[in-house]
């Protein structure tokens, strides 16, 4: 039994696998890329902004307080989505860092921004009444077409989220 797992173990292994280094897998670098631009490269841990007391849906958010309650996790998500865009994107115009994002698969926070923040724009361009007319062609084109867009569920999501919004 012992020769065995020796045999098993090489210079360099440790419990059976190849040291990181030995791959050639630089370890920090990998870790610094999990960061955002404004965290410093050695905080690793996450935890989920989603939860819920009973069968409400709270988000957790970054200036400390909390945003709920929702019935259901997509309207916690739009909720977020609809926080993200107000604070930052319409104060900071960020709709361009989002779209630089299109090059790989973005999450659904990020589509729903990424939607919320267009809405609002064509309202900074358009105004209120075309904006909304421009709104419904759009959720028109992807019920008609949803191939054509990707996430189109949470393109849908938002889209609603404001002709509802317009309209109240």
């Amino acid at each position: 039994m012992q020769r065995t797992q020796q045999r098993g173990k090489r210079s360099g292994q440790i419990d059976g696998s190849v040291s990181a280094s030995r791959r050639g897998i630089d370890v920090q670098g990998a870790m610094a890329t999990l960061n955002r631009g404004s965290e410093s490269p050695r905080q690793f841990f996450r935890c989920g902004r989603y939860s819920t007391v009973g069968h409400e849906w709270y988000v957790s958010v970054r200036e400390g307080c909390e945003l709920g309650p929702y019935a259901t996790r997509d309207e916690a998500e739009l909720a977020l989505a609809n926080h993200v865009t107000s604070r930052f994107v319409d104060s900071h115009g960020y709709i361009g860092q989002i779209d630089a994002h299109a090059r790989r698969d973005a999450t659904v926070l990020e589509v729903l921004v990424q939607e919320l923040a267009t809405c609002r724009e064509q309202i900074h361009i358009r105004g209120e009444n075309a904006a909304f007319a421009w709104a419904k062609r759009r959720l028109d084109a992807m019920n008609e077409h949803p191939e054509k867009f990707n996430r189109v569920r949470a393109r849908i999501h938002a889209l609603m989220f404001f002709l509802r919004e317009l309209d109240s």
